[in-house]
């Protein structure tokens, strides 16, 4: 069941809550150790794509190399950023556009920085920069059916709840990756 963030708080902690700053950065792109933290302070079991921990130092470069090259050889734009609190990393936002009306965006949040607002100050900040560099007309997330706090995320940013899908995804296990089936929600924002 879910408890909201400020359950039990006081007035003051959740004011202070409201008030916790955010910022925006390129993400360091060959910081392999930021991702480490990053994946192993987050709740990873609702979402699509899980990453076993530590990364591998050699997946992770051919990820670079293949995938994020390949989207701007593609022509794909793709953008990401950390996300900043008290000068640490909290999270990761990314979008990638695969057309000039549409982008894709994902989130990952540490744990101790969900239920206080950062992941909408995160989204937020980053619409205004789509915006800013007309990245797209929309944006889309794909979320779990079971990935409740991403689900309010969304629906708390201004997302509208698209199709359900059903798709086959990765999960690391003992040593190898296993096929789960997974259910889901495509979500909707426009940017215009």
């Amino acid at each position: 069941m879910y408890a909201p963030a400020y359950a039990g708080r006081s007035r003051n902690e959740r004011e202070v809550m409201n008030t916790e700053e955010i910022s925006l950065v390129k993400w360091p792109a060959e910081s392999r150790t930021a991702l480490d933290e990053l994946y192993a302070a987050a709740d990873q079991s609702e979402c699509l794509v899980q990453m076993a921990l530590p990364l591998d130092p050699e997946r992770t470069r051919s990820y670079r190399r293949n995938i994020l090259r390949s989207r701007t050889e593609e022509g794909l734009r793709f953008l990401c950023c950390a996300v900043m609190l008290d000068g640490k990393i909290a999270g990761k936002i990314e979008a990638t556009a695969h057309s000039e009306e549409e982008a894709e965006i994902d989130i990952i949040l540490r744990k101790d920085c969900t239920g206080r607002g950062i992941g909408r100050k995160a989204v937020a900040a980053f619409h205004e920069m789509l915006k800013e560099k007309h990245f797209a007309s929309s944006v889309r997330a794909y979320v779990s059916a079971g990935n409740e706090a991403c689900i309010r995320l969304l629906e708390r940013s201004g997302y509208t709840r698209g199709r359900r899908f059903t798709a086959d995804v990765l999960i690391p296990g003992a040593g190898s990756y296993v096929i789960r089936e997974v259910s889901g929600y495509e979500y909707v924002f426009s940017l215009i």
